[in-house]
């Protein structure tokens, strides 16, 4: 499997585990009097990041990349 191939489950996997972690971070500090951690949008930036790296993957895979 390429680079290319093997990274685009990765990238998603480690974004639904940011966004999980996110979310668990503000459900345990809404009973508290501390601000709120700030939100990044994990999950959206993982899709985007993967959607490069599948144009990434059929540019390699079509020989216009090498």
């Amino acid at each position: 499997m390429c680079v290319f191939c093997a990274a685009i489950p990765t990238t998603l996997t480690l974004g639904s585990v940011a966004e999980a972690r996110q979310r668990e971070a503000q459900r345990l500090g809404a009973g508290q009097a501390s601000p709120r951690p700030k939100r990044i949008p994990a999950l959206a930036l993982a899709g985007l990041a993967a959607a490069g790296l599948l144009a990434g993957s059929v540019l390699y895979h079509t020989g216009r990349l090498s």
